[in-house]
């Protein structure tokens, strides 16, 4: 493999070592590679970003008579579980109707399973790393780092785009488990003290989160071909690191 590496950037070498002819164009294949490297990294930390909010559950109640109501809070709370009563990843919003009248707001977030938001946050982190070590490359002239950044991102493109098939199937799973319940009206079989609730569902936040992994891994494709170009024209002599 070191020879072929040497066999395809000697010519180019040779021209910048004895002409001086590829300056300008290195220029600009850094200036592009560090570019595209900037927008990888950015949407990445993104994706780190929204995956770890995609960790957190959470439960909001409003009742309409205030404090007084959390007695009401607490027996909802049982009524909308996160994996026993609604299935992640899923946003919930629910009105209920009490049968005394009174109504009550409930919010429910429902997160990814945690072992796979953890998957992808290892996977992200090891995007991070391949777009550090392509600006390292950039910075320093460093044909090393630049094979570094290159297997390292091709292998996180992979792996993010075959987690991403993971996460449309957990989408789908839920919507098919949710389905029944959401924006209709439920009144019969009702727990004591209710008398109806609609449930509205959403998936949107984790659908993005799902295509911004097909972003991600695009990028990274993207910012490894740019860097393999360019260590194309480093100098054998000079590279450095």
């Amino acid at each position: 493999s070191e020879a072929r590496e040497f066999c395809s950037r000697a010519p180019t070498a040779m021209l910048v070592k004895e002409f001086g002819l590829s300056s300008q164009p290195q220029d600009d294949h850094s200036r592009r590679s560090m570019w595209v490297l900037t927008a990888t990294g950015i949407a990445t930390g993104l994706l780190l970003l929204l995956s770890f909010q995609g960790l957190q559950d959470s439960f909001t109640c409003d009742h309409s008579e205030g404090e007084k109501g959390g007695w009401v809070c607490l027996e909802l709370r049982s009524m909308t579980a996160c994996r026993s009563q609604i299935q992640g990843p899923v946003q919930v919003q629910a009105q209920f109707d009490m049968s005394n009248g009174d109504k009550a707001n409930v919010g429910v977030v429902c997160p990814w399973d945690s072992a796979t938001t953890e998957l992808r946050m290892f996977f992200a982190l090891g995007a991070i790393a391949s777009v550090g070590a392509g600006v390292l490359a950039v910075w320093h002239d460093s044909a090393h780092f630049a094979a570094v950044s290159k297997s390292g991102g091709v292998f996180s493109t992979a792996a993010l785009l075959l987690h991403t098939c993971f996460d449309f199937h957990s989408l789908a799973a839920s919507k098919v488990e949710n389905d029944p319940m959401c924006d209709v009206t439920l009144s019969h079989n009702m727990p004591s003290g209710v008398a109806s609730v609609v449930l509205h569902c959403s998936q949107t936040f984790y659908v993005g989160t799902a295509y911004l992994d097909i972003v991600v891994a695009g990028l990274l494709l993207v910012s490894s071909y740019f860097v393999h170009r360019w260590s194309m024209y480093i100098p054998i002599a000079d590279d450095g690191l």
